[in-house]
């Protein structure tokens, strides 16, 4: 989705849930802000592409984490 302004933050997303009386377990535990969403050779979103690199992502940051000097 394209959209202009400033981006959503995650507290933002949740205050939105809670009005629309999402259950919690539905609520997003984070959001990825991408310049441009991967797409297949046919134009579809390339939901491995997608999920491949926000799981390279959350790893990296886990061990970061996790490495010494990290912080909690």
């Amino acid at each position: 989705m394209v959209a202009q302004g400033e981006p959503l933050t995650l507290p933002e997303v949740q205050q939105h849930f809670a009005a629309m009386q999402v259950a919690k377990f539905k609520w997003p535990e984070r959001i990825e802000h991408l310049d441009e969403i991967p797409r297949t050779l046919v134009g579809k979103t390339d939901k491995k592409r997608l999920h491949a690199a926000i799981t390279a992502k959350v790893t990296a940051e886990q061990a970061a984490l996790t490495a010494p000097g990290g912080t909690p």
